[in-house]
């Protein structure tokens, strides 16, 4: 009978290891930081630390990455990398999932990126990726907590001479939406001025005029 005891509780045992093992093999597995947190164009690598998401009222989303060393409102000289995402209609944050590079403006695609390489966002982007010259390629676009990780590799991106440059992205970083980008600058909540509100907007129309023109 002891014996009997002894192997009951040695399943027992056995049993709730096992159950265990299942419960931590169903938990979802955490999108680690990248050991670069940024982007890279050729072989020169562009830390990233902070985001904004701005909304379109036409199912528009611009996302913006941006380096340390360019504060809250977007002033002071550093490294950019901003994109226009296609997103369901009225939504005011970026669908996770993955993006395709295309300019049909449907659902989950996205046609441009602009980067702005130790500048303070005023100039044309020194690099432009676009939709016509990175056929099949996709973007990932995942969330964990309150940051969102954004990753791609081998996507083309073209000077202001046409030059081609291979780049890729894996940034995790927070990003704060501005809800009422195009409705007015009440943006105190958001740890922006009204000045530097306008001044943003004035930074993003600037970029999508730059990379169109591409």
């Amino acid at each position: 009978m002891k014996n009997f005891i002894q192997s009951l509780l040695l399943l027992g045992s056995l049993v709730s290891l096992l159950a265990l093992s299942s419960c931590k093999k169903d938990e979802p597995t955490p999108t680690p930081t990248p050991a670069f947190n940024g982007f890279t164009i050729g072989t020169q690598k562009y830390p990233i630390s902070k985001g904004w998401i701005i909304p379109e009222d036409t199912g528009y989303v611009y996302v913006i990455f941006a380096s340390n060393t360019i504060s809250d409102s977007l002033t002071g000289i550093g490294n950019v990398l901003a994109g226009e995402f296609a997103v369901a209609a009225n939504s005011i944050t970026l669908n996770t999932g993955i993006y395709a590079l295309s300019s049909s403006g449907n659902p989950m695609t996205c046609d441009v990126f602009g980067f702005w390489l130790n500048s303070d966002g005023d100039a044309d982007p020194n690099y432009v990726i676009s939709s016509y010259w990175n056929t099949n390629k996709t973007i990932s676009v995942a969330k964990e907590s309150d940051k969102y990780v954004l990753t791609f590799s081998g996507i083309a991106a073209k000077d202001s001479n046409n030059v081609s440059v291979t780049t890729s992205a894996d940034i995790k970083v927070p990003l704060t939406v501005l809800d009422d980008f195009f409705g007015g600058a009440k943006s105190s909540d958001k740890g922006l001025n009204d000045n530097q509100f306008h001044a943003l907007r004035q930074k993003l129309q600037k970029f999508r005029q730059g990379a169109t023109q591409q």
